[in-house]
């Protein structure tokens, strides 16, 4: 009984330390990616990508594949802003953003989520917890820009600190759904909606479908590193390890995010690490460990 609480264990680790690597590379494939293809058609490709293979991975395993009535509106909302809108500011961004800064200010979503549960559902921070916020915004301020200070800031910083704000908004908007459906069938649901909500991005200049048959080989690689890597067998290995790790547990693993997103984007952009970056990188990551301690994560 002992080992097979272990392997299951070992194997909710495994599943959501692969999750974290994806997301990790995945800036860096944004970046490639972005060298061929315009921000719209990418995040369709993600998109469509993303939501086969989530099926697949939901046949496979005998989930539920239904979205309740009485709660497709909502969904629907959470599909659009967790999957195209997110992703769609996300790679605007990453124009002008270096994929280690990107990673760097996306850490920042779960103080922000303490702000806005504070905000809007009368959560309590307290003192420590506002002070590990703090700290966090503070390293946004010295990552954003490329660690040039206010004069260096550009919308692309701008469009990355929204993702995180939309992205923590919809955390705090999943917690509800959360209470009457499974992890898997909503994160199911948001996916299809919102690949069904991407639609209108082929509409968007120079998103023709034909641009597809001109990437080169890394070109698709990156795209489909994205689209299936990213979103599509990541989701399914994070809703894996949710089902056996505690989500404070699994949710640890995403301080390694950054770091992977710093590495690749070293080895595979020569984006070289500045001082302010990694001073920045470090206060962010202090400030939502001191917020997760807290207990108002």
């Amino acid at each position: 009984m002992r080992s097979a609480e272990t392997a299951n264990l070992f194997r909710g680790r495994a599943c959501a330390l692969g999750a974290v690597l994806f997301w990790g590379v995945s800036f860096v494939a944004a970046k490639a990616a972005l060298r061929e293809l315009p921000p719209g058609l990418l995040v369709w490709v993600r998109c469509t990508l993303g939501a086969g293979v989530f099926t697949l991975a939901a046949l496979l395993r005998g989930s539920e594949l239904r979205i309740p009535r009485d709660q497709r509106l909502y969904l629907a909302v959470l599909g659009v802003m967790g999957i195209p809108f997110h992703l769609m500011i996300q790679s605007v961004g990453l124009l002008t953003v270096s994929a280690s800064a990107t990673a760097w200010i996306l850490a920042v979503s779960p103080a922000l989520v303490a702000l806005l549960g504070w905000a809007f559902l009368g959560e309590r921070l307290g003192a420590k917890g506002a002070g590990g916020i703090a700290l966090a915004m503070t390293g946004v301020f010295l990552v954003a820009g490329g660690g040039k200070g206010p004069l260096g800031y550009t919308l692309g910083d701008g469009l990355v600190l929204l993702s995180a704000l939309n992205w923590a908004a919809f955390c705090v908007a999943s917690r509800r759904g959360l209470k009457v459906l499974s992890p898997a069938q909503m994160g199911w649901a948001i996916m299809v909606l919102g690949w069904i909500a991407s639609f209108p991005l082929l509409a968007l200049p120079g998103c023709d479908l034909t641009v597809l048959a001109r990437l080169s080989p890394a070109g698709w690689g990156a795209a489909l590193f994205l689209g299936v890597g990213c979103s599509g067998l990541a989701y399914a290995l994070w809703y894996d390890a949710l089902l056996v790790l505690p989500v404070a547990q699994a949710g640890a693993f995403q301080y390694l995010q950054p770091l992977v997103a710093v590495l690749t984007g070293w080895f595979l952009l020569g984006e070289t690490p500045t001082w302010p970056l990694l001073a920045g990188g470090g206060a962010i990551l202090a400030g939502v460990s001191i917020l997760s301690r807290s207990g108002r994560h």
